[in-house]
């Protein structure tokens, strides 16, 4: 009787993922080429789903488990074939030309952010102008041209190239699909690694799982469009760890090979406001696994070999790529913004608090649950319980201590071999807990109190800022929670009169700081954020069947990874940027006269024209552009102003002469006249709006004319 009615279920189950396949592939129904791709990601859920009716979760996971790294490959392949990429590059489709659309040329699914205007604003154009040069040392469009590409996009074919591997695609593919591969790995690959380090940091498949959905889709990543730096902190220490425990000196020096490259992606980053937070955990957990696997004492010359040229490669690659960007780094250190920074931290622990609202924010489309996603943005489930749960697992630790009044116990008492397995299991993660003490304590100052001036130069945390540091913070707490979860597992968890205390304790500080975020919503999002993260907290703390559990850990894995995957939309191809007929006919023109110069009158459309071939003096200048200001400002009146790294938007007045006004620290305000135009040699001027000034009237002539676009070509610039 309890068979059949296990079967009635898996039939029902299987009836209503079939039911919901079809309601699906009818509903998302739009142009061709974006449903094809619909239907593909549309089969690949659905059928993921369907599987676990054919195998059950055991069979299903433990294939998948024994096969990962094989279909993150194969995923990655596919999502490369089809083009698809993550990034809110279609918002140009509301700057540029927003009558004139490609009809194939929108999301497949999802909806492009506006707030992540750093992404597709600015890198991506920058990238785009690059891929214009071919990726050779000099860029001739940002900025007016004569900037290395490395400064300018990250991209140059070069040794130094090496250093981001998630580039790659772009030295050997089309740009668009140059930039699937960027996202694709990073996406793929990141999950890989983060659940890696968490599998590896407690041998449970589950809590690898949980672990991997926490870090990797949180919704500080999700927002923070994948940093740079956090694939380092996943990549790191699990490719350190497997060097370790390599068998033999060739594993070991692949795996040495494959920690150069991504030691090195880590430090051409050039971003310490994460990267010094990142670097000491790392290094603790680094500093953990030679203390745990100490194999290394009996390694052989061959394996020390082996060692000192991975790490030699990962020197040289480093030092080819800081070469080169060598005068960037130069020139952004002696700006008055952002220049060199000195902080020694201070209370941003709320931050954290949020994470809860953050987990629906993906869902509002319009962008207004918050102020500011980016900067809200946090990892969930870990402050404060971490601090909590820490101390509790090293005392349970030794020998079950407290299990009568705190944890259910094991059912049975372990002997012979697999007692003593148990045991040092247990005491390694326990040592793992002492070590994160270290960072722990380290950044949660930082992030509190502040560090003495000497204690963060010395630590380099000056180089930091308490809102970056705590973002780094939130991190290590969910990998405290996440091992401090396997140990209290290990003895059975914790009762129900301490688990649901714990888990609403736990949930009142996210009320507090989700209503202190909220803005633009009636309903009591907050409220009901915090209870539902509540119930997720009982249900892993809680003391029940271990099987159940389990479940209890890969659903709330992925229930987690929900809402900061909505965020970024799926795209396919980069048609909005560069297939307008306005990009056509900047590229049109720009090929016919390649050493034109343009400016542009807003600092955010200026940048669409380098991503189209034209070489423009007011795209984002990165670093300040002194072959410019030399020419306005010769003695140097307004180099505060300046001395930057700025969005210039370009106002053209009547006056003669030039004025300066900065509107943000990143901001600058430029209203030039006529006879700037010829100082700067000007060939064309781009504007979202007829030029209406008499005294532009001889000056300017329009050559093109459609859907709020307008091109001037200055008279006398032959």
């Amino acid at each position: 009787m309890k068979e059949n009615g296990k079967r009635i279920i898996i039939w029902v189950c299987r009836t209503l993922i079939l039911l919901a396949y079809a309601l699906s592939v009818y509903h998302f129904r739009t142009v061709p080429a974006i449903y094809i791709r619909r239907i593909e990601l549309l089969t690949l859920f659905f059928g993921f789903l369907f599987l676990h009716t054919v195998f059950g979760f055991r069979r299903l996971y433990a294939w998948i488990f024994r096969r990962r790294a094989a279909l993150a490959a194969a995923i990655f392949i596919f999502s490369v074939a089809n083009n698809f990429n993550n990034s809110s590059y279609y918002c140009w489709n509301a700057v540029i030309q927003p009558d004139i659309t490609e009809e194939d040329a929108g999301p497949v699914f999802g909806t492009p952010r506006v707030i992540r205007s750093d992404e597709w604003a600015v890198t991506l154009p920058r990238m785009a102008s690059a891929s214009r040069s071919d990726y050779g040392p000099v860029n001739e469009l940002a900025m007016g041209g004569g900037q290395n590409n490395i400064a300018v996009a990250g991209l140059e074919r070069d040794y130094a190239a090496l250093a981001r591997p998630a580039l790659w695609g772009y030295y050997f593919l089309d740009f668009s699909h140059g930039l699937s591969f960027q996202w694709s790995y990073t996406y793929i690959f990141g999950f890989l690694f983060a659940f890696e380090l968490c599998y590896i940091l407690t041998k449970k498949k589950a809590l690898g799982l949980l672990g991997g959905s926490l870090l990797w889709f949180s919704s500080f990543n999700a927002w923070w469009s994948f940093p740079v730096p956090f694939l380092s902190f996943c990549a790191l220490p699990v490719l350190f760890y497997y060097m370790l425990t390599a068998g033999d000196w060739k594993r070991r020096f692949a795996f040495g090979l494959m920690l150069a490259i991504g030691g090195a992606d880590f430090v051409v980053f050039l971003y310490p406001a994460w990267q010094v937070p990142i670097g000491w955990i790392v290094l603790t957990l680094m500093a953990y696994f030679l203390y745990e696997y100490r194999d290394w004492k009996d390694y052989r010359m061959a394996d020390w070999l082996s060692l000192a040229a991975a790490f030699g490669f990962m020197v040289s690659i480093i030092l080819r790529y800081l070469y080169l960007d060598l005068p960037y780094i130069r020139a952004i250190s002696s700006t008055a913004y952002p220049g060199t920074r000195a902080d020694t931290g201070g209370y941003s622990l709320s931050k954290l608090g949020g994470y809860a609202l953050m987990l629906f924010a993906g869902f509002d489309r319009d962008e207004s649950l918050v102020t500011n996603e980016c900067e809200s943005a946090a990892f969930a489930l870990g402050f404060p319980l971490a601090y909590v749960l820490l101390p509790l697992a090293i005392w349970i630790s030794f020998e079950g201590r407290g299990t009568g009044a705190f944890v259910g116990g094991r059912k049975k008492a372990l002997q012979g071999a697999a007692g003593v397995a148990f045991s040092e299991e247990v005491a390694g993660r326990r040592r793992l807990l002492f070590f994160l003490l270290f960072p722990l304590a380290l950044l949660t100052l930082y992030c509190t109190c502040g560090l003495p001036a000497f204690l963060a130069k010395v630590t380099l945390l000056d180089h930091s800022m308490g809102r970056r540091t705590v973002d780094i913070l939130g991190a290590l707490l969910v990998l405290i929670l996440i091992i401090s979860l396997s140990v209290l597992r290990d003895f059975g968890g914790l009762r129900f009169p301490v688990a649901l205390p714990l888990a609403v304790l736990a949930a009142i500080p996210v009320i507090l700081e989700g209503r202190a975020m909220q803005t633009g919503f009636s309903l009591p999002v907050a409220e009901l954020a915090a209870a539902f993260c509540a119930i997720l907290l009982f249900f892993l703390l809680v003391s029940f069947r271990r099987t159940s559990w389990k479940t209890a850990a890969v659903v709330c894995a992925y229930v987690l990874a929900i809402g900061p995957l909505t965020v970024s939309p799926v795209m396919a191809g980069t048609a909005a940027l560069t297939e307008k007929p306005f990009a056509k006919e900047v590229q049109q023109i720009s090929a016919e006269e390649p050493d034109a110069i343009w400016i542009g009158t807003s600092e955010l459309r200026s940048n669409y024209l380098i991503a189209n071939g034209a070489k423009t003096l007011n795209s984002v200048n990165f670093m300040p552009n002194r072959d410019v200001w030399e020419k306005l400002d010769p003695d140097g009146n307004d180099e505060e102003i300046w001395n930057r790294y700025a969005h210039i938007e370009i106002h053209l007045t009547e006056a003669p002469g030039y004025s300066l006004e900065l509107k943000l620290p990143d901001l600058l305000s430029l209203s030039i006249g006529p006879d700037v135009l010829d100082t700067l040699d000007v060939r064309y001027v781009f504007t979202e709006g007829p030029v209406e000034e008499a005294a532009y009237a001889g000056k300017l002539s329009l050559i093109y004319d459609e859907d709020g676009t307008y091109i001037y070509r200055v008279a006398g610039q032959e």
